[in-house]
This record gives C-alpha cells, sequence and structure tokens, in this order.
C-alpha cells in the first residue's frame, strides 16, 4: 500500500491542491452544480480561500510516496477574519454563501464569537480512496493540538452527512432543506437532485 504522509497545507502545495479540489470538489457539491459556476470563477474562489489557509497553517494535505497531493482538507476558524480578496469572488457564489450563513445563524446566536475554540472543517476532497477518514482524523488531532474545544462543518450530500454522523460522531444542531431555500422569495437550489438538505454538525473535541 501506498505510504500516505499527513501535513500542514504550505505555499508550496497551492496549485496542486487547487487542482486537487477543482478536479475532485467541485465536480460533486450540489449546490455549485446547479449554479453552473464557471471553472474560471472557481479558479478565483479558490486562489482566495488557499491564500488564507496557507497562512493560518491550519489546513492538510495528503501527499503519497510520489510526492503528489492526493487529498486536502481545508480548514478555518469558524469565528475567523473573512479571507482577503473575498469581494473579488464572483457573484455566483453568493447563494451558497447566504445559505451557509443562514444554517449557522442560530448557532453563531447562541455563542460568543470566540476565537480559537470552533474549528472549522469547510472543504475535503481526496483522489484516492481509504484516506479520507485518516486525513479528517488528522485535522482533528491538529484542531486539538491549536486548542480548538469543537469542529464544526456544513455537509452538504447524504454521503458527506452519513460520515459525518455515524464515522465521526458529529451532532446534527441544523438543517436547510434545497427545496425551501430562498433568496428574495426566489426559490434557488430547487434543481438539486442528489441532496436533499445541507447540514451544520458540531463535535466536543474534549
Amino acid at each position: 500500500m501506498d505510504e500516505i504522509n499527513y501535513i500542514i497545507f504550505g505555499k508550496e502545495h497551492f496549485e496542486a491542491t487547487k487542482k486537487c479540489l477543482f478536479d475532485n470538489f467541485f465536480g460533486i457539491e450540489p449546490m455549485t452544480k446547479v449554479l453552473q459556476i464557471s471553472s474560471e470563477e472557481i479558479d478565483l474562489f479558490l486562489e482566495v480561500i488557499l491564500g488564507k489557509a496557507a497562512h493560518e497553517g491550519l489546513s492538510l494535505v495528503a501527499i503519497n510516496s510520489k510526492d503528489e497531493i492526493v487529498g486536502c482538507i481545508i480548514s478555518d476558524d469558524y469565528f475567523g477574519e473573512t479571507a482577503p480578496g473575498f469581494e473579488l469572488i464572483s457573484d455566483k457564489f453568493h447563494p451558497i454563501f447566504c445559505l451557509l450563513e443562514e444554517l449557522g445563524t442560530k448557532f453563531r446566536a447562541s455563542k460568543k464569537p470566540n476565537l480559537n475554540a470552533y474549528f472549522h472543517l469547510f472543504m475535503i476532497t481526496t483522489k484516492q480512496r481509504g484516506i479520507a477518514k485518516e486525513l479528517t482524523n488528522k485535522a482533528i488531532d491538529l484542531a486539538r493540538n491549536k486548542g480548538f474545544k469543537y469542529a464544526i462543518l456544513e455537509a452538504t450530500g447524504p454521503t458527506s452527512q452519513h460520515i459525518s454522523e455515524n464515522t465521526f460522531h458529529f451532532e446534527e444542531i441544523d438543517k436547510i432543506e434545497y427545496s425551501n431555500f430562498k433568496i428574495a422569495n426566489k426559490l434557488i437550489f430547487q434543481a438539486v437532485s442528489d441532496a436533499q438538505d445541507c447540514k451544520l454538525y458540531l463535535r466536543n473535541l474534549n
């Protein structure tokens, strides 16, 4: 079996990680598919998000024996700063940001916005079977080592929801059904056919 090393994502991994996410995450993510976001718009989004991730040191990449990136998990502080350049991201992403914002509204209203408390698992993807579990476990270990008390994530489809609940023992704290989500009284994600809802999950790391 190929040996996999899990290391902190840095600037030296930028382009290979961007390609890994582009090829393996956005092709299956329910919301980006129905919004018909172009490859150029996705590329700019990743430039912004990965730039912040490289600076913060909270994300991981999985590297095989050929020095190829075969997976990554991009994480941040749930109550942290918005990524520099966020305003440059295409407006096509706006409905996704609105849904995620609404999904977390009740949770944020019930918590003090403490930094270094809620470790946000934002995006995970792999292009090799059998490493997603270890990649997530390593991310949770990193969160603990950094002093975070909780891990939080949004799971956008049934597979990630099943894994979050049954493999990693996250607790569902809220959800939004795609078919009911509206912006300015307009249904946005009614065309999502491979997922019913987006769920917010929390796990105590103590």
